[in-house]
């Protein structure tokens, strides 16, 4: 019976010595799998390749570029202005704000073109009255004329959303807005800068021609002796010089596109600069795409 039980132990030790064998035996195999993978991998990096290649085929890049500037569409608010009373623009303006939560900005050169004396400076005729205990007295007492009534309030109003509002005031005033910065500006007029591309030159040619016969003849000899000469030549000269005005040109044609006594324009080298209403500034736009 002992001798059963030895032969079971020593069969069992066996078997779990052999058991350990192969985990060892698996192990070192993956080891040496991972090795040799390792030194695969070390042997591509270490190949040398070329830092610049050269193609003879069209490349696209296909990684989308953003756009210099985009515009940000004007948030969608359902304000809604129904009256039949006058509204000024500062009321418009403060129910924006109110009901958006959007601040509006009301240039300064708006209130110049509805004339509503904001801002404005006029001047005195005659002299100036001293002040009395009161104070200043008003310059509408002394000699000036009377301001223009004002044209900043509309008669009546009805409209619902934030971009048909916006688009009715404006075009009602006779103004523009822009939504820019997270804000809301009204404004007149507006300032771009367009590219100049091209430069004046001038270029003269020059050309002359000489054509001419020259003759000499003579002799001597005792106590006579005779000479003949002659010298004949031609000259022309034809000079051609050839100017060209661009700026001129672009200056002369911007001109005629700008708001009598309003359209103001700064022409350097390289860069036209434009003050006027949206309006012409597009047809300027325009003017130098066809350029």
């Amino acid at each position: 019976m002992k001798k059963f039980f030895c032969a079971v132990t020593a069969l069992s030790v066996v078997l779990s010595g052999c058991s350990s064998f192969e985990r060892i035996r698996a192990t070192e195999k993956n080891a040496s799998d991972e090795i040799t993978r390792a030194e695969r991998i070390a042997g591509e990096l270490r190949k040398q390749r070329a830092v610049v290649r050269e193609t003879n085929q069209q490349w696209i890049n296909t990684t989308p570029l953003p756009e210099k500037t985009v515009t940000r569409a004007i948030p969608d608010c359902p304000v809604v202005i129904n009256t039949r009373e006058a509204i000024t623009l500062h009321q418009i303006a403060q129910r924006i704000s109110e009901s958006c939560h959007i601040p509006v900005q009301i240039m300064s050169d708006v209130w110049t073109l509805l004339g509503t004396g904001e801002n404005r400076t006029q001047r005195i005729s005659g002299d100036i009255p001293p002040p009395d205990t009161s104070g200043m007295q008003p310059l509408s007492t002394v000699g000036l004329s009377s301001a223009a009534p004002s044209t900043a309030s509309l008669p009546e109003l009805n409209v619902q959303g934030l971009p048909a509002l916006l688009n009715t005031v404006s075009s009602r005033f006779g103004i523009s807005w822009r939504y820019v910065k997270g804000k809301i500006e009204f404004h007149w007029l507006d300032t771009r800068t367009f590219p100049v591309t091209y430069m004046d030159s001038q270029v003269a040619y020059n050309a002359r021609v000489v054509s001419g016969t020259m003759s000499s003849t003579g002799s001597s000899g005792g106590s006579s002796g005779s000479s003949l000469s002659g010298d004949a030549s031609n000259t022309q000269t034809t000079a051609v010089d050839m100017k060209s005005t661009l700026y001129e040109d672009t200056k002369n044609a911007v001109n005629s596109m700008l708001t009598p006594g309003i359209g103001r324009m700064v022409l350097s080298t390289g860069f036209l600069t434009v003050t006027d209403t949206p309006q012409v500034l597009d047809t300027v736009k325009e003017f130098y795409g066809r350029t």
